[in-house]
């Protein structure tokens, strides 16, 4: 073997061993929680009655947007609007009214979404601030970890992960406790951001 492959070989071999140490979370889904099909921003989802589904617009006002970006754990929403999505009309819940501060969407005002009501463009599309230690899953409630830090978002290799990690994590979300944390070969992606993460509980913020 020549020394450029024996070069070309270490590295693969680099990529693979880091690959293996990514974190990846999967989270317990309670009635009201919320997510946005990407990451940040899109259209809201909301677990309502074992099921996820849309949000119609009808009676809805700028401040959900905010309640939204806030369970999810990142800044106030920039924009809140109506968007077309296909003929998808699995809508769960329309007429929401938040007043601010609530923890799940579910301590809003709601109505019960009436069958054949609202439209295909009558979906809610949201976006958030990105701030410094905002976490997401790459599968919304599940996933591998991802980390905003220092203007750009990459993933947390495991080194040093312990469990209560993972219930930070998907506290931050709005979601329950994790149901499982483990490592994960993700590609050859070694954009990782942080390591040695140790929480002890309660965090509201990865950083």
């Amino acid at each position: 073997m020549n020394i450029d492959h024996m070069i070309s070989y270490c590295i693969i071999i680099n990529l693979i061993v880091a690959a293996l140490l990514t974190s990846y979370v999967q989270t317990q889904i309670e009635e009201g929680q919320v997510r946005l099909t990407n990451g940040t921003n899109g259209i809201l989802e909301v677990f309502y009655d074992g099921q996820w589904g849309y949000v119609c617009d009808d009676g809805w006002i700028e401040v959900n947007g905010d309640v939204v970006c806030h369970i999810l754990g990142y800044g106030y929403a920039i924009s809140s609007r109506k968007y077309y999505y296909s003929s998808d009309v699995n809508y769960r819940l329309n007429f929401i009214n938040c007043i601010g501060g609530e923890d799940n969407l579910l301590d809003c005002s709601y109505r019960v979404y009436t069958p054949n009501y609202c439209d295909s463009y009558e979906h809610v599309y949201i976006s958030c601030q990105q701030r410094e230690g905002q976490v997401r899953l790459t599968n919304g409630t599940n996933g591998i970890l991802e980390v905003f830090y220092d203007g750009q978002w990459g993933y947390v290799c495991d080194d040093g992960w312990i469990e209560v990690n993972g219930d930070v994590v998907c506290h931050i979300l709005g979601y329950g406790d994790a149901i499982s944390s483990r490592t994960y070969y993700y590609s050859s992606d070694v954009n990782y951001r942080l390591n040695f993460i140790n929480c002890i509980g309660g965090e509201d913020n990865l950083l």
